[in-house]
């Protein structure tokens, strides 16, 4: 049996003695910008060490400039907006490559280079991604990966052009951000949509399923890799920043390793100790508006030293009382409030929690707030079997912070409580987010401003929801809208441009996966808004263009452009 090796114990064994060796070249100077290639040595073996590629970019100008070490997520080339996103705010940036050769490069694409011994480094060739099954800890893609990241840090420290040195990580990226923050150099963390829990992927937090009985394996992996086992080990300040509609992403985790967070004490409400929580809601799997602005005061305290108050994590609880469902929030007490509210949601709690339908139950403004205390109560939809929520807070700094979602399984459901038929009448765009957010993003992550979902007006200025990225609605996910099984769709549909819409039902579970069926839709340019009326068997999907069965199996529906982007209209969402 393989012995079970701790994050520290884990740690003590990355050497950094292996000269940088590093090379500059390619250097452009253009919109006040220095961009370069750099490559520098990583880790060394016997048959050579690793080589690792990176792209680094600063504004122009003398001094030292703060830097931030920006890993993207498994298998993307080094992106360029985000060296321009960064340095436009006024940070060196330096993006490695950690993935290596991908069998879909072009002979252009510069990678980082692991010598056979260590092949494993390279994505496509990942061994102990998800388990240590026949694996030492040190032989698995994460050690070389953390040990890129590890001799990154160290490269930027060789530079006498960087001063203090943040982290920002995404999903996998995130993961590894997570293990190098154990380093006394960097100053500071953001992981974005990552939070550990690997292990736990197909096991639904508030769901009968309980990991009984794990294996030697995975409790290896648990403590050499998770992230919720570096968390008590991380002594810097963390923004933990989380797309709700992530589909890679469990977010009812995300407090779990928040509240491990060595820096905190192990509060339950983590204290001021410059860490912060917060949630993403209409950008799809992206960080929106709010989650940028949140991590642009994160990184100007930590890395430019400016005087930012990091609010504290809210409290939330949840009880069932006759009226209904008491929710209780505590906000930070010394921070000064300009805002906050309640976000509520309906599931089995099997559901998997990106296909939940978020909405936004109260808002209140800070002078409202009594004492750092608001409450509200919630009248749950009778045939519900579990409700979720959580709070956030705007503070007058601009600074946003969020709770931990709680979940509330109901003893009592009423099969024949009455659903509604209505989806959307125009009017509530908290049903919405983004759809498809990769042309409109940085990096695949952050969301344009531009992206956010929005009411646009048609025919008789009547008003629908648009994207540029498309729409999705989750709910119909929700039990209080799930339709009668033999029931149709019906919406009207606007397109001051002749265009197809395409129209998608997803499908996902915990333990089932994923699945999605679209119906090609015809929309003639101006006039009339158009009324659609669609039958699940409209909807294909899979390999062999199976039909749905019933819109009941749906988890969320999708509207977006089948060809050129075009701006167009929904409304009047219903089952008949």
């Amino acid at each position: 049996m393989k012995t079970i090796v701790s994050a520290v114990s884990l740690w003590k064994k990355f050497n950094l003695e292996n000269p940088l060796g590093s090379s500059e070249w390619g250097i452009e100077e253009q919109d006040g910008m220095r961009r370069s290639h750099v490559s520098y040595s990583g880790h060394a073996s016997e048959d050579g060490g690793v080589r690792i590629y990176a792209r680094f970019c600063r504004p122009e100008g003398e001094g030292k400039k703060p830097a931030v070490l920006f890993l993207g997520d498994a298998g993307k080339p080094v992106d360029e907006e985000i060296l321009t996103y960064f340095a436009e705010k006024g940070y060196a940036v330096l993006v490695p490559d950690y993935s290596g050769k991908m069998a879909k490069d072009g002979d252009s694409v510069l990678r980082t280079v692991y010598p056979p011994s260590l092949s494993y480094g390279c994505y496509e060739n990942a061994q102990g991604l998800d388990s240590l099954r026949d694996l030492e800890t040190e032989k698995t893609s994460w050690f070389e990966w953390t040990y890129v990241a590890l001799y990154s840090i160290k490269y930027l420290k060789s530079r006498d052009d960087v001063g203090e040195i943040g982290i920002v990580g995404v999903r996998i990226g995130g993961e590894i951000a997570w293990q190098a923050m154990l380093s006394p150099d960097v100053k500071c963390g953001v992981p974005i949509s990552a939070a550990g829990w690997r292990s736990f992927a197909h096991i639904a937090k508030f769901g009968d399923d309980i990991a009984h009985n794990l294996s030697d394996d995975r409790h290896r992996y648990i403590a050499a890799v998770e992230a919720q086992s570096y968390a008590p080990y991380v002594k810097c300040p963390v923004l933990m920043l989380s797309a709700l509609h992530d589909k890679e992403f469990d977010c009812d985790r995300a407090y779990d390793t928040y509240s491990r967070i060595g820096n905190s004490g192990g509060k339950e409400r983590v204290s001021s100790d410059g860490n912060a929580l917060a949630y993403s809601l209409e950008s799809g799997g992206c960080i929106g508006p709010n989650g940028l602005a949140d991590m642009d005061l994160f990184l100007e305290k930590n890395l430019k030293g400016r005087e930012i108050y990091i609010p504290d994590t809210l409290n939330v609880a949840m009880k069932e009382t006759e009226e209904g469902l008491l929710v209780e929030v505590e906000c930070d007490h010394e921070g000064i409030l300009q805002e906050a509210g309640i976000y509520f949601a309906e599931a089995d709690v099997k559901t998997k929690s990106a296909y939940r339908e978020w909405r936004c139950m109260m808002k209140t403004d800070g002078i409202s707030v009594k004492n750092g205390r608001f409450s509200h109560v919630i009248e749950p939809y009778d045939g519900a079997t579990a409700a979720f929520v959580f709070a956030y807070a705007k503070y007058i700094n601009g600074f946003r912070v969020m709770s931990k979602i709680v979940a509330k399984r109901f003893t009592k459901t009423n099969p024949s409580a009455v659903r509604s038929r209505k989806l959307f009448t125009g009017k509530d765009l908290d049903s919405f987010s983004v759809a498809e957010h990769k042309e409109y993003s940085v990096g695949e992550i952050f969301l344009e401003r531009s992206a956010v979902p929005k009411l646009m007006k048609g025919y008789g200025d009547i008003t629908g929801a648009y994207s540029v990225g498309g729409i999705r609605t989750y709910k119909i996910s929700s039990p209080r809208f799930v339709p009668p099984e033999n029931a149709l769709l019906e919406f009207d549909a606007y397109s001051a441009k002749t265009q197809t819409l395409k129209v998608s039902i997803e499908v996902a579970n915990v333990e089932k996966g994923e699945a999605c069926y679209t119906c090609l839709v015809p929309i003639k340019g101006g006039g009339k808004w158009k009324r659609i009326i669609l039958k699940p068997n409209d909807f294909k999907g899979g390999e062999y263009g199976f039909p749905l069965d019933s819109f009941a199996s749906g988890n969320a529906l999708v509207f977006d452009c089948a060809g050129e982007e075009e701006e167009f209209g929904i409304t009047n969402i219903l089952w008949l």
